[in-house]
């Protein structure tokens, strides 16, 4: 949505729909935009990488890291914000 805002729409873990609307800067944006080009409503958004060479990178950054502890991480401190 111009000039900077990203609306998610999308199925989550257990099918629970996850739908928002954040502001994102400038750079950001364009960058999904161009992401998004050539792709139809439904198509995969970041299917240039998979998880083993995602996690393979998380792990270059910090040994023991994963996608999966990651998002797990996020989604506490996340949670932990709206309910403190």
């Amino acid at each position: 949505m111009p000039p900077n805002q990203i609306q998610f729409d999308f199925l989550g873990k257990d099918s629970i729909r996850y739908f928002n609307t954040v502001e994102v800067e400038e750079l950001v944006y364009k960058a999904i935009e161009g992401f998004r080009a050539g792709k139809k409503p439904g198509q995969d958004l970041f299917d240039k990488i998979d998880t083993s060479r995602l996690n393979a990178h998380l792990k270059d950054l910090m040994p023991g890291l994963t996608a999966k502890v990651f998002r797990t991480y996020n989604a506490s401190i996340t949670l932990d914000g709206i309910v403190s």
